[in-house]
């Protein structure tokens, strides 16, 4: 810990000499808060998992920050979203409103708001609390995993967090000024709170996910729904479980046509034009598949009409990406307050690919065989969330398709790197040796990165 501690201090001396001492000061508040949440008691076992995900993730933000300015002229990412929701909350701080906004704005502007009359609400400041939060939902999912399978002998927590924070795709949800992480932490704490039966906390945080991004929303209360009913679910079995989901999703269909529960997909708030998610599918397939053969990779798998290809996508988009992208791009740049131009840049993201692959490379085998093994388990509610987790790689590898929307279930690697220990420990599952599954998957992965 002294050398993390003495990396922090050094970020805080950089930060006054390049951004401003105001700026450095608040990046040590965010430090004093992350440091005052994991003394909380009900943090306490989990503490250096939440400093160490924090600096890791400040690390890797302002590496990111530094690399826009350099090569962008700008902070921002160069793909307008996160420029998006920052000109959206400083409408709030300056009016009161933005028409745009999801919940998510407000509550990032109002707990910036006290420091607004300092001059810290720029897009750093605002940086530093999304860092702080994505610290937090990373031991929710290590604790969500605890919940699952107890056993105070079985360390997993240090494997947990590194499935979540080297995720390229959880570090680019995180680092930048997106609302997914906050829509990632309302979820995972609805799941936590239901599993120990605090069901008026769990609405609330099903709630507050549902106006960040409606799609998530419907995902907390399908499986809040499942842990307050799980009584019910315990006596039913396997098939009956089945059944009853294939009826249910058949009325849902049925409902769509009418309700267009696509038009609350983004937020509960429903401020969009009232679509089917049959009319949503459409759009999104002729936005993304257009070039899906050319690029290659899962988009290519989805376009197959081989049926054995169709059905790797889940796999593949479940532990992607499995490519490291170039270091070096010539791309469009474009922010809320800038028309799109032309930038070179080394990729940060370059970096996050390289750990995630190398990682993902050694960790597959842990994550489908924890999945396995929750889908053979005779208790139902671990049957019905291993089924849910599949349909909502599918739903987003197929509808979804932003790589940023991964995030809500890679929050699941923990468990099901805590069910794949639990099983071998328990029920005696381990019969073969997996170092040859994972050489396979490292060979795998370097010939595709490299040969082809």
């Amino acid at each position: 810990m002294f050398w993390i501690h003495l990396l922090l201090g050094g970020i805080v001396v950089l930060l006054g000499f390049t951004i401003g001492w105001l700026d450095s000061l608040f990046y040590l508040l965010g430090i004093s808060i992350v440091y005052f949440f994991s003394l909380l008691k009900r943090n306490l076992k989990y503490k250096k998992y939440l400093r160490g995900s924090f600096f890791y993730f400040s690390f890797m933000g302002l590496l990111a920050f530094y690399s826009y300015e350099i090569f962008c002229g700008n902070s921002f990412a160069p793909y307008n979203d996160d420029s998006f929701y920052f000109r959206n909350i400083n409408e709030i701080l300056n009016y009161g409103y933005s028409e745009l906004a999801t919940i998510y704005e407000y509550i990032v502007a109002i707990l910036i708001l006290p420091f607004k009359t300092l001059g810290l609400h720029e897009h750093f400041s605002l940086l530093v609390i999304n860092w702080i939060v994505a610290s937090l939902t990373v031991i929710e999912a290590l604790k969500f995993a605890h919940n699952l399978y107890p056993d105070k002998e079985l360390a997993t927590n240090a494997i947990g967090t590194c499935l979540i924070m080297l995720n390229s795709n959880y570090i680019n949800g995180s680092v930048h000024l997106y609302r997914d992480i906050w829509m990632c932490y309302f979820f995972i704490l609805s799941l936590n709170f239901a599993w120990n039966k605090k069901i008026f906390n769990a609405s609330v945080c099903v709630i507050l996910t549902g106006f960040i991004r409606g799609a998530n929303g419907f995902w907390a209360l399908l499986i809040v729904l499942v842990f307050a009913f799980a009584n019910f679910f315990s006596r039913l079995s396997k098939k009956l479980i089945v059944l009853i989901g294939c009826i249910s999703l058949l009325l849902f269909l049925g409902l769509d046509s009418v309700v267009g529960f696509s038009s609350y997909m983004r937020s509960f708030s429903g401020n969009q034009a009232k679509i089917s998610l049959a009319e949503r599918i459409s759009e999104r397939k002729e936005a993304f598949y257009e070039d899906g053969a050319e690029v290659g990779g899962v988009l290519s798998l989805m376009q197959s009409s081989n049926p054995i290809l169709k059905a790797l996508v889940v796999p593949i988009y479940m532990v992607s990406p499995i490519r490291v992208g170039d270091y070096v791009v010539a791309e469009d740049y474009k922010t809320e307050e800038s028309r799109t131009y032309t930038v070179f840049r080394l990729r940060i993201e370059f970096i996050w690919e390289l750990l995630s692959v190398a990682f993902m490379a050694w960790s597959m085998y842990y994550l489908f065989m924890g999945l396995f093994y929750m889908l053979k388990d005779d208790n139902q509610i671990k049957f019905i969330l291993a089924i849910l987790f599949i349909l909502m790689v599918a739903v987003i590898a197929f509808i979804s398709m932003q790589h940023r929307h991964k995030m809500m279930f890679i929050l699941f690697f923990p468990l099901l790197y805590r069910s794949y220990k639990y099983n071998v420990k328990h029920s005696g599952y381990k019969i073969i040796n997996e170092n040859p599954f994972i050489m396979m998957s490292f060979l795998i992965i370097l010939i595709y990165n490299v040969f082809l």
